[in-house]
């Protein structure tokens, strides 16, 4: 008989937001492959991807965790998620940035590492506030909990207009 020790790594998120980036990134594929690849079209892929992920940050992960019953050990949970979704988003995201910037296009340039770098850092930093609510949420009853999903989508409704629109334009 074998007895199953708890894992840091939640198993059901890490294969869920693996899934959620993979179907993300095939929903924002193009229909028609150009013949050849240059970084403007997938330009609007890597921004539907990040819109995607950061929707999947910003409501899918709070709702699974608030549907669920409080850990043993909720501050350990909500790091070790933190640590899973950052950690997959920054694999997949400098994935991206290597595809944008090998398809030898004219602009070989188009996605400098210090913008991935910035972007896996401000999502970094919003599952932070996010991880939050969810410990708000799990601390009281339902009313606690639809409290602390509102509160994770108030936190990223702004950044993902933002995203949404095309991103701050610089002058």
């Amino acid at each position: 008989m074998s007895t199953s020790r708890p894992t840091l790594l939640s198993r059901p998120l890490l294969l869920g937001w693996t899934l959620w980036l993979l179907v993300s990134w095939l929903m924002n594929l193009p229909l028609e492959t150009p013949a050849r690849m240059t970084s403007y079209p997938t330009l609007p892929v890597v921004r539907g991807m990040l819109i995607s992920a950061l929707v999947g940050i910003a409501l899918a992960w709070p709702t699974m965790r608030l549907s669920q019953a409080r850990p043993a050990a909720p501050r350990l949970r909500i790091w070790s998620d933190i640590f899973t979704l950052n950690l997959i988003f920054f694999t997949a995201l400098m994935m991206l940035h290597a595809q944008v910037n090998m398809t030898g296009g004219s602009d070989p340039g188009a996605w400098p590492l210090q913008q991935t770098l910035r972007i896996a850092a401000l999502v970094a930093a919003w599952t932070m506030p996010i991880g939050l609510c969810i410990a708000i949420g799990w601390r009281g009853s339902g009313g606690w909990r639809a409290a602390a999903l509102v509160g994770a989508v108030l936190l990223s409704g702004g950044g993902l207009i933002v995203v949404a629109l095309g991103g701050p334009h610089q002058a």
